[in-house]
């Protein structure tokens, strides 16, 4: 969860902020996928950054767009794996947010949030 952004300025203006768009989701028996860049995520840092906050966007599409991973019998992803998304993530990070533009890319976002848990 985020908080909003008059509530982080009410927490502390020194947070560090990463905003992570996750693997583009895709069904095994999709051909092609588009690529969509993460709007809102850069609408969401660069209101933070205007307010003071520092803040970082890990792309895990732009990272590895070539690369693919199985998530189960009937969904893959395209993009960095969840081990290698983690590695990115800074250890002073205060607040992670997550962008899970489509509801049948839940499962992979509740996977990865899953994993960023466990590191943090």
């Amino acid at each position: 969860m985020i908080y909003g952004l008059k509530k982080l300025k009410q927490i502390n203006n020194n947070m560090k902020i990463l905003l992570i768009n996750p693997p583009q989701v895709f069904s095994k028996s999709q051909v092609a996928a588009s690529v969509i860049p993460p709007l809102g995520l850069m609408y969401l840092a660069s209101v933070s950054q205007e307010k003071g906050y520092e803040v970082k966007i890990i792309d895990a599409l732009v990272e590895a767009p070539d690369k693919i991973n199985g998530f189960d019998e009937n969904t893959g992803y395209r993009g960095l794996n969840f081990d290698d998304i983690v590695r990115l993530v800074p250890k002073d990070t205060d607040i992670i947010g997550i962008s899970n533009l489509f509801t049948f890319a839940y499962p992979i976002v509740k996977e990865l949030s899953k994993k960023i848990k466990e590191k943090f």
